[in-house]
């Protein structure tokens, strides 16, 4: 469960349509491979605070990569056009509202915390989201180990989420 107590999220959408059926579907059975390869601490419970030290030790240290890369909207809202517009128009008044920075403005981890809450994610569903981004590459050992190391508990005085970045010194880049 997450903070809102919301159990975690299945990666990739439920109904497989169109020529890439095949595709994404061995893509998010992969990605659900890759979430059962985590210890159980890794598997849910997330919060965003935990989220943004895994996308920090595998790469991402600034917002705004998470953001252009498109993985902080789950591949099954992506694959709902009605749910994405809807998404798209509550993201354009907020940003018309001041609630969240313009599209192309610097954005800090709390604006992407707003705009995530905005769209109703939780930190469960962008955690599969990331594990279906790095299904299928060659960097889904450094994602398994690197949100095994965030996500456990504390080891030789290391707190969970401060340990070096990506296995190898490597980018953590899919």
């Amino acid at each position: 469960m997450d903070e809102r107590g919301i159990p975690p999220a299945e990666p990739g959408p439920t109904a497989w349509t169109g020529r890439d059926s095949f595709l994404a579907w061995t893509k998010a059975q992969r990605a659900a491979e890759l979430l059962n390869r985590l210890p159980e601490p890794a598997r849910r419970g997330w919060t965003f605070d935990r989220l943004v030290r895994l996308l920090e030790a595998l790469g991402l240290t600034r917002p705004h990569q998470y953001l252009e890369a498109g993985w902080w909207v789950p591949e099954a809202v992506r694959r709902d056009p009605q749910r994405s517009e809807e998404l798209y128009r509550r993201v354009q008044e907020a940003m018309a509202g001041g609630v969240i920075p313009p599209a192309h403005a610097p954005y800090t981890w709390d604006d992407v915390r707003r705009l995530v809450e905005l769209c109703g994610f939780t930190a469960d569903e962008l955690v599969a989201q990331l594990a279906w981004v790095y299904a299928l590459t060659l960097g889904e050992t450094i994602f398994v180990e690197t949100a095994s190391r965030v996500a456990g508990p504390r080891q030789g005085g290391t707190e969970p989420g401060n340990a070096p970045g990506p296995p190898g010194g490597g980018s953590g880049d899919p």
